[in-house]
């Protein structure tokens, strides 16, 4: 398959369920709670069991929930070049698509873990579905396949494809 040809592949994924914050000063550091973990764990043994492509870049907030759902996942990154950026936190749609926007084209399978409202947006934006809403609960991801004309440089509404959005199972 030569560059040109090969699929690039998008996955958004929003980190686990977190502990309350008392105000926004601690929202930042908020920790994935024991559900929000198990959480993980499951998309982790998701993605594994349905052998899903890996990705090879990841951007990753610097949030505290976002840096300890990415250590989870690592296993599933062995040659990702990984990447954690300030400005995914509690990124807006807009925000999210600059950033991608920038990922230079020699990386096919892009993997964003940061936060809603954002990723939803982001998620609805891409596929451009008016018959239907995607959400993204706690620890969901979506994978997205993008037309094959589409760059990361030219992504913008309606230039993707949803593969599937993965749920935590209840235990």
């Amino acid at each position: 398959m030569t560059e040109k040809t090969k699929k690039r592949r998008l996955y958004l994924m929003c980190h686990g369920k977190t502990t309350h914050a008392q105000n926004m000063l601690n929202d930042f550091s908020k920790s994935l709670t024991q559900t929000g973990l198990n959480e993980t764990l499951n998309i982790y043994h998701q993605i594994q069991h349905l052998k899903l492509p890996l990705p090879d870049c990841v951007l990753c907030s610097s949030a505290t929930r976002t840096i300890q759902t990415l250590e989870l996942l690592t296993p599933l990154f062995p040659q990702a070049d990984i990447f954690y950026k300030d400005a995914l936190y509690l990124a807006p749609k807009e925000r999210l698509e600059e950033l991608i926007n920038t990922i230079s084209n020699h990386y096919h399978t892009l993997f964003i873990i940061a936060h809603n409202n954002g990723l939803e947006n982001l998620l609805n934006c891409l596929i451009n579905n008016p018959r239907k809403i995607y959400h993204l609960p706690p620890a969901g991801c979506a994978l997205l396949t993008l037309k094959p004309e589409i760059y990361w440089r030219n992504l913008c509404q309606g230039t993707a494809f949803l593969n599937q959005i993965l749920q935590p199972q209840k235990a």
